[in-house]
């Protein structure tokens, strides 16, 4: 967890303003024992003289749901965590490993701000798990639980020939 401490003045009509970073912030009071800014920092009330700011990172994620299992891609699904360790969860990170050892591997470049994510680079035929982990301004979180095993396959198995023929030559019908 990450503590600041900070300067502040409470005058008689229940403001408070502080000092965090050469800039003032004024609040109202609303209780007494415990404040939050901005929806990204909880401030606790020590005594009438110290205030403390406290962030930590957030916790794990839901276990990942796998779907849209695909010879090259899968959808990942989980739920935010229960706690974002007072400050607002930015992104998530999403890992994957292959057949259930070695070591795991990220599978976005970019920011995810979204709880779903599809990875595109997996190898036909070979197996997966994937795991998440939100991310807050005090850090990274710990992952998730690892998700069931999926195999990277085309969805209805290998199609022969004929059976690609059939579906073109009756979807072309209806």
């Amino acid at each position: 967890m990450n503590y600041h401490f900070l300067a502040f003045k409470y005058d008689t009509y229940s403001y408070l303003s502080m000092v965090f970073a050469k800039t003032i912030f004024s609040f109202k009071c609303v209780t007494c024992q415990s404040w939050v800014i901005s929806h990204s920092m909880r401030l606790h009330f020590i005594s009438k003289s110290i205030l403390i700011l406290s962030t930590d990172v957030p916790d794990a994620p839901s276990k990942p749901r796998i779907s849209n299992v695909l010879a090259t891609s899968a959808t990942v699904s989980w739920a935010p965590p229960a706690s974002d360790g007072g400050s607002p969860v930015t992104s998530y990170i999403i890992e994957k490993r292959e057949d259930g050892r070695g070591r795991w591997t990220k599978c976005n470049k970019f920011d995810v701000d979204d709880t779903n994510f599809k990875v595109t680079d997996l190898n036909e035929g070979h197996e997966y798990e994937f795991r998440v982990s939100a991310v807050n301004k005090a850090g990274t979180g710990k992952p998730s639980a690892t998700s069931e095993t999926i195999k990277a396959k085309p969805p209805y198995g290998k199609l022969t020939l004929l059976q690609f023929l059939f579906m073109i030559f009756r979807k072309s019908f209806l």
